[in-house]
């Protein structure tokens, strides 16, 4: 859903809170989170260096401790600052919580209880594939339980009529009755009808989207966020050696190499937060989610554990030259290693734009600001130029990877082409494909 230039929330005060998709989007709730995340890398650096013994032993808590940092600026510009609250909640108009209300709640914790268990079967399988994240859902599981009875007291009070519909609460009602046909023997399948429902639909698939992309960008940014650690440490010692001009070339990739994991950092960062929060209060609902198997598999396609074959043999070897390339030829790696920065400074720029809103395979609200405002799919395109900057020095002994990549950029034109073809079902977006002309280079393609 496509929303107006300008950065006035108030605009949306008085609209249908059901067309909030018009609110203008305002760019600010992704740079203080990425001020948060750069001052956070400083201070994990300066730590580091003093304290080295504590480290590990409180290692990743101080990663989660900063993702719940970054997360809570960007809480609180959306809600003290933009106060985006207002384009789905009316605290100047509470309604009295009746016997009804507290039946209504009561099914909401009834589908939430249902979703959260199973999404604890599903992790308790995934748990093969990232080794840990279970401990993590256990831990967050508690919380939810807790924060879920005031959010629905919320909601039941001050949550406009007019707002988007409460899958929840669908979902709650046509559980109570298929349990109560369960008790009675009687209506079963009408009960089974009423799950049976478009919106019921987009809620599981919005579900099935957390099982999935949550435990890898959770387990990725704790990574990456010690990678950070580890490459700084190290980059501290090689540059406390004794260097000089002929060591140019390795110098820079010894700078690359730390930007590109900053921006690595940054990205999971705001991506995983993106995922973590979807709740009406901060207008960061699903509103829709992709419904087609070929949407699904261009996606998944690309992440663990279906991308196996392109980590090996493509991803393993991207973003930074080899060592011998920089010592021999450092002006032309220098060239490179500065183009694939600026490249990847775009692909981040791109997740940064989407604030708390980032996901994949859903509209939560087309932004048209940052990258956006220039191309439709600019992480796809940087990211994929990237690459085949990356590739070079390995094309003369490896030709068969330029045709590996070529694959792999179908697969991401794949990609777009289902996103498009899943977002022009909003009349918003058909107005934004329009002004915006260029699919991944603008005034080429």
């Amino acid at each position: 859903m496509t929303r107006p230039k300008g950065n006035n929330a108030d605009l949306c005060i008085g609209r249908p809170a059901a067309d909030n998709s018009k609110c203008p989007q305002n760019p600010i709730t992704g740079y203080c989170g990425l001020i948060v995340i750069l001052v956070a890398a400083v201070g994990l650096v300066i730590f580091h260096n003093q304290r080295p013994e504590i480290v590990e032993t409180i290692w990743p808590w101080r990663k989660v401790i900063i993702v719940l940092a970054v997360f809570l600026t960007m809480f609180i510009v959306e809600i003290g600052a933009l106060k985006t609250y207002r384009r789905n909640f009316d605290f100047s108009n509470p309604r009295h919580l009746s016997g009804d209300g507290w039946h209504r709640i009561f099914e909401r914790y009834l589908a939430l209880t249902v979703c959260l268990t199973a999404v604890g079967v599903f992790l308790l399988f995934w748990d093969r594939v990232f080794p840990g994240f279970i401990n993590f859902y256990c831990l967050a599981v508690p919380v939810l339980v807790i924060l879920a009875l005031p959010y629905f007291w919320l909601v039941e009070r001050y949550a406009r009529k007019d707002g988007p519909i409460d899958e929840m609460l669908l979902f709650g009602s046509g559980l109570k009755l298929l349990c109560r046909s369960l008790i009675d023997h009687h209506a079963i399948k009408d009960a089974f009808k009423n799950l049976n429902s478009p919106d019921i639909h987009n809620l599981l698939r919005a579900l099935l989207i957390k099982c999935f992309f949550i435990p890898f960008m959770t387990v990725s940014c704790i990574h990456w966020w010690q990678l950070w650690e580890i490459d700084t440490a190290e980059a501290i010692r090689w540059f406390g050696r004794q260097t000089s001009l002929h060591d140019l070339g390795l110098i820079v990739r010894m700078i690359e190499r730390l930007i590109i994991t900053l921006l690595s950092v940054t990205d999971l960062t705001i991506a995983l937060i993106g995922y973590l929060t979807s709740m009406r209060l901060l207008d960061t609902q699903f509103v829709s989610t992709e419904p087609t198997a070929s949407g699904w598999i261009a996606a998944l396609i690309c992440y663990p554990p279906f991308n196996f074959l392109l980590q090996t043999y493509i991803w393993s070897k991207v973003y930074l030259w080899p060592e011998a390339a920089f010592a021999a030829q450092p002006i032309v790696s220098s060239i490179a290693a500065v183009l694939i920065v600026l490249l990847m400074i775009i692909y981040v720029w791109a997740t940064i734009s989407f604030g708390m809103r980032f996901s994949n395979l859903s509209n939560r609200g087309i932004i048209n600001h940052g990258p956006y405002a220039w191309v439709r799919h600019p992480a796809y395109a940087s990211k994929n130029v990237a690459w085949w900057l990356a590739i070079l020095p390995s094309l003369a002994a490896a030709p068969w990877l330029g045709m590996a990549l070529l694959g792999v950029n179908l697969i991401y034109a794949a990609r777009a082409w289902t996103e498009e073809r899943h977002l022009l079902k909003d009349v918003h977006y058909q107005e934004y494909s329009k002004r915006i002309l260029w699919r991944f280079i603008p005034g080429l393609i």
